[in-house]
């Protein structure tokens, strides 16, 4: 439903991205390491890693449908990660719940495989 009909969700439900620009910033990392909720985001590693994906990707770029598609089809999975981390960070700051919802309907989350294993019946 949110494929076919995005642009008719985003008048429906007076979804704005007004001057939302994306920003690198040290509130925004304390965001991942301590406030997020689930995974925190506490390796060093992981946070350089997530650093070097915004700087590269999303570091000053506003907030639109364009950049959503570009994520959502980029090679590299991870940039989802850091871009819908981003998007729960603006939702604690200042996005509207209409927003923040419709944005992360529309990014898929990572995906993973899973390995069915058939198990042989015992008689």
């Amino acid at each position: 439903m949110v494929q076919e009909f995005r642009e008719d969700l985003k008048k429906i439900l007076g979804i704005s991205f007004a001057s939302v620009v994306f920003k690198w910033s040290d509130d925004f990392e304390h965001f991942l390491a301590e406030r997020k909720k689930r995974r925190r985001v506490k390796d060093p590693k992981t946070l350089k890693y997530y650093k070097n994906l915004f700087m590269k990707h999303l570091e000053g770029k506003e907030l639109s449908k364009q950049l959503i598609d570009y994520v959502v089809n980029h090679p590299n999975k991870w940039l989802r990660n850091v871009f819908c981390h981003y998007i729960q960070y603006l939702y604690y700051r200042r996005i509207s719940p209409e927003t923040f919802g419709w944005i992360m309907e529309v990014v898929p989350s990572r995906t993973y495989k899973l390995y069915a294993r058939p198990y042989p019946n015992k008689p």
